[in-house]
C-alpha cells in the first residue's frame, strides 16, 4: 500500500474516459435495472456483459464522483485485498508461511502489474481475482455455497475469472502441503467455481444472443479482419513474452500493436515448443515437484481466458497476466527460496538467516522498483500516450490519440504561425493513424478535430460522419462533433 501511494496524484486516463467519465449510465441508478434486458446492449452501457462491475462501478460513481484520488485509493486497497485472498488460499491448502508471505510480497510488487493497479478502469482484473481466489479458498475449506456465490460475483466482474476451477482443481490434486481430498469433495468443488462462469456465460448469451459481445461485425476485434488461426499464432509469442514480463519485467508498455503470424513462423516454433516443454516438465514432475507443477499448469490454465481463442479487444495487455501470476509467483518464490537455502549453507554462521531470504529479497526490491517507474506512465493521458506513441509506433490508436493530445494542447492564443506548426506535428500523427488502420474510427477523429482546429467545417463534418460509418460503439463524441460542426458548415 505505501509503494502505491503515489497513485493518489494521479488522473483518470486511458478507458476511464468511457467507463467513467462519459458513461450516463453511472449518473442515472433509477435505470438499473436496464442492465439486465436487452435494452443495456440496445443503449450501448459499456460492459454491460460484466454486470457485477457496472454494478460495482455505478456505486462507486455515486460515492465517489469523478475524484481520481478515491477512485485510485479503492484501486489500492483492492490490490491489497488481492494479496490477502492470495494468503488466506494458500494457507488452506497447508502452504508453510515463508511461502506464503514470499508470494505475497512478489505479486504485491510485480512491475507487470503496474498498468492493472494504476488505471482506474482495470479494476475489473482485481475484481475478479479478489472475489475468485476468495470462491478457491471457500471452496478448499468445504463451503461450496459460498463459493459458488463468490465465483459468480468473480465473473460477472471478468470471465477471465472462469478459469480458476482449474486452479482450484491443480492445487487439490497435486496436494503439496496437505492430503488429497477425496474425488467427491473435488468433483464438489469444482461443481460449485464452474457454476459461477457458466451463469455468466449464459447470462451474456441471452444478453447479446451469441458469446460474442462484440459483435462478429466489429472491426475493432483484429480476429475478426484476418481470422481465428493467425490470430492464435501470434498468441503462442504473446504468451511466451508474459513469462518474460514476469521473470524479467522489460518491454512493459500501455500498448501493444495487434499482429498476426503463423504455425510456420519461427518465433511461434520456438514460442510453442517453449511452452509445450514447460507443460510437459510440469505434468512429468507433478508427484515428486507439486509446487513446480502447480505454478506452470495454473498459469497455463489461468492465461486460457486471454489466449484469443475467443475475440478480443486486445490481443495482448500487460494486465492480463494479472490472475496468471498467482501461481507464476507461488513457483518463482519457492525457487527463490530454494536458492537462499543454498546460500546459506556457504555463508558464515551470522549471515545465515540474512542469506535465507536475501535472493527473494533482491528480487521483491527490483520488481517494486521498476513497477514505480512503469506505473509513472499512467500518471496523465499526457504521458500515457506519449509513451505509447513511442513504444508503439505502429499502434493507429497510439497514434491518432497522441494526434488529439497536440491538438488540444495548442493554447487558444498561440501565435498563429506556433499553432500551424502544432496542427502540422498532429496531422503527421494523424496520417500516420490512417496509413496504419484505414477502417478504424479514430484516424477519423483525429482528422475531424484537426479540420475543426483548422476552421475548415466541411473538412470536419465529412471526417466525423467518416467515422461513424466504421464505429460499431462508442459514438456519443462523434454525433456532438457531427453537431458542433453542422452548425458552421458554409451555406446553412
Amino acid at each position: 500500500a505505501l509503494v502505491h501511494l503515489p497513485l493518489l496524484g494521479y488522473h483518470l486516463v486511458y478507458d476511464d474516459g468511457w467507463t467513467l467519465v462519459t458513461n450516463g449510465f453511472l449518473r442515472l441508478p433509477a435505470e438499473l435495472p436496464t442492465l439486465f434486458s436487452r435494452a443495456a446492449v440496445e443503449h450501448h452501457v459499456p460492459d454491460a456483459f460484466r454486470p457485477g462491475l457496472v454494478v460495482f462501478d455505478l456505486v462507486t460513481y455515486q460515492l465517489f464522483g469523478l475524484s481520481p484520488a478515491l477512485h485510485h485509493a479503492l484501486s489500492i486497497l483492492l490490490h491489497v485485498g488481492v494479496c490477502a485472498a492470495i494468503a488466506r488460499w494458500l494457507r488452506t491448502l497447508g502452504a508453510p508461511a515463508d511461502l506464503v508471505l514470499g508470494t505475497v510480497a512478489l505479486f504485491g510488487l510485480l512491475a507487470v502489474h503496474a498498468e492493472a493497479v494504476a488505471v482506474v478502469s482495470f479494476r475489473e482484473d482485481l475484481l475478479a481475482a479478489l472475489l475468485g481466489l476468495l470462491a478457491a479458498a471457500a471452496a478448499s475449506r468445504g463451503r461450496p455455497v459460498r463459493a459458488a456465490l463468490l465465483s459468480l460475483g468473480a465473473c460477472s466482474m471478468k470471465l477471465s475469472a472462469g478459469a480458476i476451477p482449474l486452479l482450484w482443481l491443480l492445487a487439490e490434486a497435486l496436494a503439496p502441503w496437505r492430503p488429497r481430498p477425496r474425488p467427491a469433495a473435488l468433483a464438489r468443488g469444482f461443481v460449485a467455481l464452474a457454476l459461477g462462469a457458466a451463469a455468466v456465460v449464459v447470462y451474456t448469451f441471452i444478453l447479446y444472443g451469441a458469446l460474442d459481445p462484440y459483435g462478429a461485425d466489429n472491426l475493432r476485434i483484429f480476429q475478426h479482419r484476418v481470422g481465428l488461426p493467425p490470430v492464435l499464432a501470434a498468441s503462442l509469442q504473446i504468451h511466451l513474452g508474459y513469462l518474460q514480463q514476469l521473470v524479467a519485467p522489460f518491454g512493459l508498455s500501455p500498448e501493444y500493436p495487434d499482429f498476426a503470424a503463423s504455425f510456420t513462423d519461427p518465433p511461434t516454433l520456438l514460442s510453442g515448443t517453449a511452452l509445450l516443454a514447460l507443460a510437459l516438465y510440469a505434468g512429468a514432475n507433478a508427484r515428486r515437484r507439486p509446487v513446480a507443477a502447480l505454478a506452470i499448469l495454473g498459469a497455463l490454465a489461468l492465461a486460457l481466458p486471454t489466449s484469443n481463442l475467443l475475440p478480443m479487444p486486445n490481443m495482448r495487455a500487460d494486465r492480463f497476466t494479472y490472475l496468471p501470476s498467482v501461481p507464476a509467483c507461488l513457483g518463482l518464490v519457492a525457487l527463490l527460496l530454494a536458492a537462499g537455502r543454498w546460500l546459506s549453507r556457504h555463508v558464515p554462521p551470522a549471515s545465515r538467516s540474512a542469506a535465507l531470504i536475501a535472493p527473494l529479497a533482491a528480487v521483491v526490491v527490483v520488481q517494486g522498483s521498476l513497477r514505480l517507474a512503469a506505473a509513472a506512465v499512467y500518471r496523465t493521458n499526457g504521458a500515457l500516450w506519449s509513451v505509447a506513441r513511442e513504444r508503439a509506433p505502429g499502434s493507429a490508436r497510439a497514434q491518432a490519440a497522441y494526434g488529439e493530445l497536440v491538438i488540444r494542447n495548442v493554447p487558444a492564443d498561440a501565435p498563429a504561425d506556433e499553432k500551424a506548426l502544432a496542427l502540422a506535428r498532429a496531422e503527421a500523427h494523424c496520417n500516420n493513424a490512417e496509413r496504419l488502420d484505414p477502417t478504424y474510427e479514430l484516424p477519423q477523429l483525429c482528422h475531424a478535430r484537426l479540420a475543426a482546429a483548422r476552421e475548415d467545417w466541411s473538412a470536419a463534418y465529412r471526417r466525423y460522419a467518416a467515422a461513424l460509418a466504421v464505429s460499431p460503439d462508442r459514438n456519443a463524441p462523434t454525433f456532438a462533433g457531427l453537431a458542433a460542426t453542422s452548425l458552421d458548415l458554409p451555406g446553412t
